[in-house]
């Protein structure tokens, strides 16, 4: 979704997809310090969910990210497992909103921190774009 949202591939785009299908022992590690497009990938808050978790720190690099005109790439724990959501927004209330899609199914979660929280904690992605894009 990032390399779309940065417009680096076409919206009709699936290689990569394609190329993990239903992969169940891949993580963010899998692209961390990695290009793609032109896009480079960055795992962040790689550590134990317990009570020591940093989550003012993880929250506090989301909102930074989304000022500077970013979207953040989230592990999100929800009913069926781990899935993939795009943070792209904090409300005024000061809560995030995440996506994800499936096909032509897009999830929308408006709790992202109170899911986070009863995690105790998650990894995020972050990405840089060159200057030229």
């Amino acid at each position: 979704m990032v390399l779309k949202y940065c417009k680096a591939v076409d919206f009709n785009f699936y290689d990569l997809q394609i190329k993990w299908q239903n992969k169940t022992d891949g993580s963010f590690r899998d692209f961390d310090k990695k290009e793609f497009y032109g896009i480079a990938f960055y795992q962040k808050f790689n550590l134990p969910r317990d009570e020591s978790f940093p989550m003012d720190s993880l929250f506090q690099t989301i909102e930074n990210e989304l000022k500077s005109g970013k979207k953040v790439i989230i592990a999100l724990q929800v009913e069926t497992g781990w899935s993939i959501f795009l943070v792209y927004k904090k409300t005024p209330d000061g809560e995030f909103v995440s996506y994800s899609k499936l096909g032509s199914h897009t999830t929308i979660l408006r709790n992202t921190k109170e899911i986070v929280k009863k995690s105790n904690g998650t990894e995020i992605m972050t990405y840089s774009i060159p200057p030229h894009m």
